[in-house]
């Protein structure tokens, strides 16, 4: 297994955004055309993923509440493919999702009990990853996150 942190092929952003003292909710999001993404490693002369690796999709930033996380599948794989979505528990947000499901698939933390199902908080830095049980290759994917900074820098005043 193989833990990625480039974005050959995909656009993550290049840092988590910076809400500090906004207490602002938002959503993150991420799409992963994993043709394209194939492609661009090929071309980057990167090696291509296999099953087990897991790649960095959205970077949390620090003191940040993620509500509920997501997994829309586009365009399906074409074969058997399923994939875990989480941060320090790799299913932590969702387990063995069907990545070769029919387009307009969702999946949603709400629809099961897993680790973060009343969602988490991120004291420090750290990122939303997919964990490709099987190797994808073909799929189109829109993983999104609802986020809310709650970060103390705002001034207190006495």
């Amino acid at each position: 297994m193989v833990a990625y942190t480039d974005s050959i092929g995909f656009d993550k952003g290049s840092a988590a955004p910076d809400y500090r003292g906004s207490h602002r909710t938002y959503v993150a999001e991420v799409l992963m055309d994993f043709a394209a993404i194939t492609a661009a490693r090929v071309a980057a002369g990167a090696t291509a993923f296999t099953d087990t690796d897991s790649i960095q999709a959205i970077p949390i930033p620090a003191q940040t509440v993620v509500h509920a996380v997501g997994l829309e599948v586009l365009v399906a794989e074409g074969g058997t493919a399923t994939a875990d979505v989480g941060s320090t528990d790799t299913d932590g947000y969702l387990d063995g999702v069907d990545i070769n499901a029919a387009a307009g698939t969702s999946y949603a933390t709400s629809d099961g009990a897993t680790g973060y199902a009343v969602g988490f908080y991120y004291g420090s830095a750290d990122t939303i990853d997919l964990l490709m049980v099987n190797a994808l290759d073909t799929a189109v994917i829109r993983i999104w996150a609802i986020c809310t900074n709650v970060d103390g820098s705002v001034e207190y005043q006495t």
